[in-house]
């Protein structure tokens, strides 16, 4: 009789395992299966994301320069300062909406097209846009990069300077070590009493009247996925500094 009941045992022995396995398999395909369609409807999100700060970009950049054109026309007057706090409005509106689209492309290498640039002129085109800050820029210097990206890096760190730091000079120097160039940002601004190493983390608020970290976390980003390195520098009311390396150019 033993060895019949040690039979049934093992059949049972084997069902259970079979069982037990098909349960792990069902499962793993549940959740492969719930995986992918999370994962494909987040792509679709995103990508209406991207769709739509996209289409949003023109006619609000078109609004910017119309006003900037209404603030030149009533310089001097009583409606100066409202307008010019437009013109700033409009400005920082514009920054959200590329922080946006960056945020919605960060880790996608594919946005990021790497050509030789001259530095200067990038820096020269933003200068003209905080009219109310002394900006200083270097001389020309050739790096690799993305000229777009380069632009939204620089954009938050003045931003983050005027808006945070409550500078009124921003400098930014470059020079060359090795095949490398180093660009620097500072600012006469209050600086940043918390630890340096937290500054860029995305939603870290160090304070109930600071920021949201965005736009330091994609200047981190986006220099990253341009095989560049940042580190941020700043105690308080020493201003505030942001030191990048770039490839150099020719």
């Amino acid at each position: 009789m033993a060895g019949p009941e040690i039979v049934r045992g093992e059949r049972m022995l084997h069902w259970e395992g079979l069982s037990l396995i098909m349960l792990i398999l069902g499962g793993g395909l549940s959740l492969l299966y719930y995986s992918l369609r999370e994962f494909r409807r987040n792509k679709e999100v995103k990508e209406f994301f991207a769709t739509l700060t996209h289409e949003l970009k023109t006619p609000l950049a078109s609004l910017r320069l119309q006003v900037e054109s209404l603030e030149e026309d009533l310089a001097n007057t009583e409606h100066s300062q409202l307008v010019k706090r437009l013109a700033g409005d409009a400005g920082r509106l514009e920054i959200q909406l590329e922080n946006a689209l960056f945020l919605a492309s960060v880790g996608d290498s594919k946005q990021i097209h790497l050509e030789v640039f001259d530095l200067h002129e990038v820096c020269q085109m933003l200068q003209s846009q905080w009219p109310e800050l002394e900006v200083e820029i270097p001389e020309k210097s050739y790096i690799r990069g993305d000229t777009r990206a380069l632009e939204g890096i620089l954009k938050n760190l003045i931003q983050n300077s005027r808006i945070h730091g409550r500078a009124t000079k921003i400098k930014l120097s470059a020079t060359k070590k090795n095949s490398n160039i180093h660009l620097c940002v500072e600012d006469n601004g209050t600086g940043f009493s918390g630890d340096n190493k937290t500054l860029g983390q995305l939603f870290r608020r160090h304070t109930a009247h600071s920021g949201s970290g965005v736009g330091l976390y994609l200047a981190r980003n986006l220099t990253e996925m341009m095989h560049g390195k940042i580190e941020f520098e700043s105690h308080a009311n020493q201003g505030f500094k942001a030191h990048l390396v770039f490839k150099g150019g020719i």
